[in-house]
């Protein structure tokens, strides 16, 4: 009987203040699980996306995350796991932060144009990033982050385990996100 089935939430919630200072506190401890699993089988490809989002951080344009799209092996490319992890970030902070919300702003309009540079079944997750739907442990992840660290290292387990290469994409891209805007 699927009539009591429930559904989780996909939409991410925007961050007031104290959550987002509290996210970017939890940075570090973030990258420490990070650096316990990093993305495999995404080498051909690392110097690449990471030009990319050294020039954001450096303060290129946002448009030049479009660069990310269809980077890498695999039915959902590292690159655009990088762009949904940024892209979760950018809305989490998009209500306390203008500048984010003004990023977010820009993707939304610029990325469509670049939607056939990766697979289909990844661009349906950019699109559903754009439109603020995350998969749910990237939900979870970005309620924790904003909230504290009690519950932060089972979240970012939660990221890490998606896919082969996705989870520590996905992790990498928020805090890229979270170092670009801190």
């Amino acid at each position: 009987d699927l009539s009591a089935a429930l559904c989780a939430p996909l939409n991410l919630v925007p961050y007031g203040s104290a959550q987002t200072e509290c996210a970017l506190r939890n940075r570090s401890l973030l990258e420490e699980s990070l650096t316990e699993r990093q993305p495999q089988g995404v080498a051909s490809f690392e110097r690449e996306i990471g030009a990319v989002v050294a020039r954001w951080q450096a303060g290129e344009d946002t448009a030049c995350l479009s660069g990310l799209v269809g980077l890498g092996p695999g039915s959902t490319p590292a690159g655009d796991d990088i762009l949904v992890g940024v892209l979760a970030v950018l809305t989490a902070l998009s209500q306390a932060r203008p500048a984010s919300a003004l990023a977010l702003a820009r993707l939304r309009e610029g990325l469509p144009e670049v939607r056939l540079r990766t697979h289909p079944a990844s661009w349906q997750m950019v699109a559903a990033a754009l439109d603020g739907a995350f998969p749910e442990p990237l939900v979870e992840l970005a309620a924790a982050a904003g909230a504290g660290p009690a519950k932060l290292g089972e979240a970012a387990a939660r990221v890490l385990s998606l896919g082969a290469t996705s989870g520590p994409s996905l992790l990498s891209g928020f805090l890229s996100g979270l170092a670009a805007h801190a």
